[in-house]
């Protein structure tokens, strides 16, 4: 009966992307331009990069596909697979864009059958990647995030097989793909295995330096639209950011409130991250006893650490939309199998949820309209809560676990 019914919720999230029954439900899907706007920025870029132009500006009338946003991603991104895309008319590749999330996404469910044990535990783990609602807004817009979650997911049992290089070549991929990916290097730096950080650098630098090199002028585009401090509040934006800017409804008090939101989040990431390191440092090992490592010297367990920082980004970065939500959902997979509660079960279950957002949307805008304008103070700050209250209190569910990972080997 599990796979009958995860399999139905799947299969209406491919039926809704043609019918629209579930395109209401979403902020992005109810007022966005239209199915694949996303991929078709990642198809536009793909074509300028095959003709020498700039990848960050087009000019009206010579685009090639029927609509897109503003592409913002990596240069290394548009040349492959953007570049790869352009073979086929965007539609098609959208298809096909379609159809490798799809292999990913039951690849990742295989895996979790497998290594779970399968039986009745293993289907309803499977049944969360297949019944995630953020998926099909995902889906509708031809994002990329699913993959950069996958590649994760990858990486973190590549870690538990000991396969350190695959688990790092994975990680550095993530990263070429979509930079959000960065916030593991804690990990890295945290066992002591710097080459990662190294070679990531280099390849940013080898993949995206000479696109940089040639267009200065789009460099100031990419950091205006990743790496400015100053975030878009639309209804879009999903993340502890917006709900910052509701709160404070000043620029200054704003930018204050987001340094200091951020600096209470990190800092007690980064003491149950290291303090394991510390802590072995100071307690040398007896004469005959083999060197701890800091997972040796009861430290949280990889998964936990790479779910606490992959949490984090949902809330220090500027823009959070709903489809980023699927590079969480391996960590809650891993957090129902690893570490079961009915606190986590709940959570995975509201984030899995789609938002009110039907009750309370703003009918009638022409497309590309953003209806955050529109949204009273009570229903904004209720939609801009929505999200960020369950990752909230998802992180700290986290937090407090790698905390109690004392001097006794954790069995989570």
């Amino acid at each position: 009966m599990v796979w009958i019914a995860a399999g139905c919720i799947h299969l209406l999230f491919w039926v809704s992307l043609r019918s629209g029954w579930l395109w209401p439900f979403f902020t992005d899907t109810a007022h966005l331009y239209g199915p694949g706007c996303d991929f078709f920025a990642l198809y536009q870029a793909g074509h300028a990069a095959l003709e020498g132009k700039s990848l960050y500006t087009s000019v009206p009338g010579q685009t090639v596909v029927p609509y897109a946003y503003p592409f913002r991603y990596l240069p290394v991104a548009a040349y492959f697979p953007g570049g790869l895309f352009t073979l086929a008319p965007p539609t098609v590749s959208y298809a096909l864009w379609l159809g490798i999330n799809e292999l990913c996404l039951l690849h990742n469910a295989r895996l979790t059958w497998r290594r779970s044990g399968g039986g009745s535990r293993g289907a309803w783990l499977c049944a969360v990647w297949l019944t995630f609602t953020p998926l099909f807004a995902h889906m509708w817009q031809g994002q990329f995030t699913l993959l950069l979650g996958s590649m994760l997911f990858w990486s973190v049992l590549a870690l538990e097989d000991g396969q350190w290089r695959r688990a790092q070549a994975w990680w550095i991929a993530s990263v070429l793909w979509k930079p959000a990916a960065v916030f593991w290097l804690p990990l890295w730096v945290r066992d002591r295995r710097f080459w990662p950080g190294v070679g990531l650098t280099g390849a940013l630098l080898l993949a995206n330096g000479l696109y940089f090199w040639c267009f200065p002028r789009d460099y100031a585009l990419f950091s205006l639209m990743n790496l400015e401090i100053a975030s878009l509040f639309v209804a879009s934006n999903i993340g502890l950011s917006a709900l910052i800017h509701d709160l404070t409804r000043s620029g200054a008090l704003y930018a204050v409130a987001r340094q200091v939101v951020t600096g209470i989040l990190l800092v007690p990431a980064l003491w149950v991250t290291f303090y394991p390191l510390f802590r072995s440092a100071r307690q040398p090992n007896r004469p005959g006893q083999a060197a701890e490592t800091p997972s040796d010297a009861g430290a949280p367990p990889v998964w936990l650490l790479a779910a606490l920082w992959t949490a984090l980004f949902f809330l220090v970065y500027k823009e959070v939309w709903e489809q980023h939500l699927v590079m969480l959902l391996p960590f809650l997979v891993l957090g129902l199998w690893r570490a079961p509660s009915r606190l986590q079960t709940a959570l995975v279950v509201l984030l899995a949820l789609p938002s009110p957002f039907v009750f309370y949307d703003v009918p009638g805008l022409a497309p590309g309209v953003d209806p955050q304008p529109y949204f009273s103070r009570a229903v904004s700050l209720v939609h801009h809560s929505w999200r960020v209250v369950p990752l909230l209190v998802l992180y700290g569910h986290w937090l407090w676990l790698a905390w109690r990972c004392d001097g006794a080997r954790s069995t989570l």
